[in-house]
């Protein structure tokens, strides 16, 4: 695994420290929050999940495949996890042991989307673009934090993936902002705890390309 990881992060630099090699190629770097949560089956086992806000941002390169489609990779710093509120007492005392209103599980990740871009043509400063294809992340830490007491997660699985939905605008072929919905296809507790929940995100996202 942390070969594939170092993989492909030396590609993606490789593709910004290189110049000449990728001169027709888009780069930039990325910022914004994630809106994370989760879903599944078990999603819902203490209460309803609310929203746990994070950050989000890295670099990005987009190789042109003909006028209106490229191929986007990008490589992420993603904070995920979910907001647990108004836990009910009783769930609280089986699961905690104690009175319990509040718990975030805080997940944060190096994220890889490797995404087709379509632009929709326009003669503006203005061009709508589309988004859609899977990502792979990998975990770098895995925390619980309940009534201000935290404690790493040990049980949580090193890998996640699933897929990406979204659009945005470029402005004057400098500036982009793009909305994604991210999905989340693995479970994210390790098999052996036997409980169903997956990562669904909200994703803004800034882009300045260099």
């Amino acid at each position: 695994m942390k070969k594939i990881t170092f993989l492909l992060v030396a590609v993606l630099v490789l593709c910004f420290v290189i110049p000449n090699t990728f001169a027709q190629n888009v780069k930039g770097v990325l910022a914004g929050i994630n809106m994370a949560n989760v879903s599944g089956d078990d999603a819902d086992a203490l209460t309803d999940p609310s929203n746990l806000m994070g950050i989000a941002g890295g670099l990005f390169m987009v190789k042109p495949l003909n006028d209106n489609m490229g191929f986007r990779a990008e490589l992420l710093y993603s904070q995920n996890g979910v907001l647990y509120d108004d836990i009910d007492p009783i769930i609280s005392q089986m699961v905690f042991g104690g009175a319990v209103e509040e718990m975030k599980m805080k997940i944060t990740y190096l994220a890889v989307p490797l995404l087709l871009q379509y632009g929709i043509g326009t003669e503006g400063s203005i061009q709508p673009i589309i988004l859609a294809g899977p990502y792979v992340a990998f975990k770098l830490s895995a925390t619980q934090e309940a009534d201000g007491e935290e404690d790493d997660l040990e049980d949580v699985k090193s890998m996640d993936y699933g897929v990406v939905l979204g659009g945005g605008i470029v402005i004057n072929n400098k500036f982009e902002i793009t909305a994604r919905y991210i999905m989340g296809l693995n479970d994210i507790p390790d098999e052996d705890a036997d409980v169903e929940i997956k990562n669904k995100t909200i994703q803004i996202l800034a882009g300045i390309r260099l």
